[in-house]
């Protein structure tokens, strides 16, 4: 089998076959489409422009019509009211909107917009296509995995398989991957298992995986990243530092020497500095150019610069990383190699740091930009139990007999990168906290029971509030909705037991399942976002006592206490018993630049203003 997840495919899928086995990469800056050829290839199936990755951007013409890729990018400047991008980082937020001539475009929208347009891309080839995987973060919680569904279905996809980005990306390495030529996973029965940690730093975020693989099958050992970290976060401390030099610059200006206050000027300084970024991943300096308020300046600048005001993010990133194999490996021992994928790896600091932590040189086996999506299709053959895909992938192999348990041991349990869990009043000091029954790293599916009780005697109607973990550490856990259990028996004494089931399926979407022990009464429930919600209310300056009579609390067993972090309040509205309420905002996104890039910015600046100097004085001596 020829390897796969290289830029050009070395072979393409023939037009009058009908391709069922589809791999979609949904980014946050780019995306992409890969089917399985009639070997059982994975190749890239480009755009209509002709393009294997399509910029993840959306113009909305005034006829209402929508241009998806590198035309509406282009275009992102002149009509930037009218050009939506980056929607992928605003699928958690479920008030997130955008105004495009009066009319109101969500994420999820968006979302399938593009997705539409890859799929007309691949229909036109193909034909019909209903069924495909989707990747997704691995800290993607419920609400954002199920509004990726509604996205494709809407899209006209009719079944819609998840998997996690660096999960994908490990099968292209495991299936076909530089040894894919004497059958990927299959050329020998290796002697020992082999570990691998992938790093996927792409657009908008960052996503970890170990994953275990050889004789015995593959295993997804741990997964985590950061769904706010990526290449964009890297351009946008290069803009921020350009913009507040040329503000400085032109301080007579007022507000208006900040390119960052004119929408236009801002996008001109973005585009500018992505295509900075870009250079200084294979040469030492370059030059940008800003041109705002009639004015134009042109900056030189040099990769230790761009470093050191991006220093914080690789920081972050190496700490994600560092927790994951301190929580759930043996040490950098046990990691056989580090596989990059995603755009943003090609950043020398970011593999610099790897290389430091690894103590060996990180892998580019792996196409940064087509390798999730190559994955994905795999995945969806593996899926697909498929005699013929099992001959591609097996040869000689699949002639045993043993081919079905072969591609079943092939398929990767994933895990949950967010803990799941539900509120429970805290006896003595009666706060709601967040009781999880499902830890984050559990192997998917996953299912936990944990017995309730009611807080009041004769409470005829319990409100069962489910909450997801933070994306990150250290940020603050979500509600995802409500299930009622309604109407209790009378006459129940206090500490009634309710028994609440929460299960997360193979695609990391969230079930409820809750029943009183007594009358057997039962609810059960999907968590289905609202497309809008309220924003959360703000916390009581002081713990309720008897405003929510229908909460409840762990039975008081010893050892046994609820997780004491504070939760984000919904007020939603009334839920009912068969749907869920929408998931809460999450916490405001940190600025583009903290503490330490302002310090790299002093730090870029002390370096490029001498240059800026020395270049006038030329000017004035020439002139």
């Amino acid at each position: 089998m020829p390897a796969a997840g290289s830029d050009a495919a070395q072979s393409a899928p023939e037009s009058n076959q009908r391709v069922r086995r589809i791999g979609i990469d949904l980014g946050t800056t780019f995306s992409s489409l890969a089917a399985l050829d009639r070997h059982g290839n994975p190749v890239s199936v480009p755009n209509a422009a002709g393009e294997l990755a399509t910029p993840s951007v959306v113009l909305f013409e005034p006829d209402g019509k929508a241009v998806v890729g590198t035309e509406a990018a282009r275009r992102a400047i002149s009509a930037g009211n009218r050009v939506v991008q980056q929607a992928k980082r605003f699928l958690s937020d479920p008030e997130k909107s955008w105004d495009v001539g009066g009319r109101s475009v969500s994420p999820t929208e968006v979302s399938a917009l593009i997705l539409r347009d890859l799929l007309r891309s691949a229909r036109t080839r193909f034909g019909a296509i209903e069924e495909a995987v989707v990747t997704v973060p691995v800290q993607f919680g419920d609400a954002e995995r199920r509004r990726t569904v509604v996205a494709a279905k809407s899209a006209g996809l009719q079944r819609v398989t998840l998997i996690d980005e660096p999960v994908a990306a490990a099968l292209c390495h495991i299936l076909a991957g530089s040894d894919a030529e004497e059958g990927g996973l299959w050329f020998t029965e290796l002697a020992a298992e082999t570990t691998v940690l992938v790093f996927d730093l792409g657009g908008g975020t960052l996503d970890l995986a170990v994953v275990e693989y050889g004789a015995n099958g593959v295993k997804v050992k741990a997964a985590g990243g950061d769904p706010e970290l990526g290449g964009v976060d890297f351009t946008a401390a290069i803009a921020d530092a350009l913009a507040g030099q040329f503000a400085r610059e032109n301080a007579g200006l007022g507000p208006l020497a900040d390119p960052r206050n004119d929408p236009d000027s801002e996008q001109a300084l973005l585009n500018e500095a992505e295509e900075v970024k870009r250079s200084l991943s294979v040469r030492e300096a370059t030059q940008i150019n800003i041109v705002h308020a009639g004015r134009r300046r042109s900056y030189k600048v040099e990769r230790g610069q761009f470093e050191a005001l991006t220093a914080h993010l690789v920081a972050r990133a190496e700490k994600r990383v560092t927790e994951l194999i301190r929580e759930h490996t043996k040490g950098w021992g046990q990691i056989d190699a580090v596989l990059l994928t995603g755009g943003s790896t090609r950043i020398p600091a970011v593999r610099a740091m790897l290389k430091r932590l690894a103590g060996t040189t990180p892998s580019t086996e792996l196409s940064p930009d087509q390798s999730v999506a190559h994955g994905a299709c795999l995945y969806a053959g593996l899926l697909s139990r498929d005699e013929s895909f099992a001959k591609n992938l097996l040869g000689d192999r699949a002639d045993t007999g043993e081919w079905r348990d072969k591609l079943s041991r092939a398929l990767p349990a994933q895990r949950t990168g967010r803990g799941l869990g539900i509120l429970v009043r805290e006896v003595g000091t009666n706060a709601h906290v967040p009781h999880y029954l499902i830890p984050p790293n559990s192997t998917l599916p996953a299912s936990a029971t944990q017995a309730y009780g009611t807080v009041r005697p004769g409470q005829r109607r319990v409100r069962i509030r489910v909450v997801q973990a933070g994306p990150t550490p250290d940020a603050p856990p979500t509600e995802l909705g409500d299930c009622i259990v309604e109407p209790l028996p009378e006459g129940l004494p206090e500490n009634a037991a309710i028994a609440v089931t929460l299960s997360l399926d193979a695609s990391g979407l969230v079930h409820t399942t809750a029943v009183e022990q007594t009358g057997g009464v039962r609810a059960e429930t999907k968590i289905v976002p609202n497309a809008r919600r309220a924003a959360p209310a703000p916390p009581p300056a002081t713990p309720a006592v008897d405003d929510d009579p229908v909460s409840i609390k762990l039975p008081p067993k010893p050892g046994t206490e609820p997780a004491k972090q504070p939760v984000k309040e919904s007020s939603a509205e009334k839920p009912t018993k068969v749907n869920a309420s929408g998931a809460a905002p999450p916490p405001p996104a940190p600025g583009r630049t903290g503490k330490e890039a302002v310090e790299g910015e002093s730090e870029f600046w002390n370096i490029v203003a001498p240059e800026v100097k020395k270049q006038r004085r030329r000017r004035q001596t020439r002139s």
